[in-house]
């Protein structure tokens, strides 16, 4: 499933950010993946914890980011990293 994740958040970045440079990785504690996309002249920076992803409902990742309107979210916050959980975004100021 991690990898199903890992695509399915490669295409929606892709597909809300087109044409920006995106960098998926996954965090140092394989809790989850660190996103870095650059467009234009902005940096947006996303944490994608697994839990996010993890049991009843959340087979459609794709769905559950586009419920959770993340790109909306980095866009509106940019400069703060955006952590999505299992319970929707949350913002780090880290």
């Amino acid at each position: 499933m991690k990898d199903d994740v890992g695509g399915a958040l490669c295409a929606y970045l892709e597909r809300h950010f087109a044409g920006a440079a995106i960098e998926v990785a996954r965090l140092e504690e394989d809790e989850g993946r660190r996103c870095t996309v650059s467009a234009d002249d902005a940096r947006y920076r996303l944490i994608v914890l697994d839990e996010a992803f993890s049991g009843p409902g959340c087979a459609d990742a794709d769905a559950r980011l586009e419920a959770f309107q993340v790109a909306q979210v980095m866009r509106d916050v940019a400069g703060f990293p955006v952590v999505v959980t299992r319970d929707g975004c949350i913002f780090d100021d880290v």
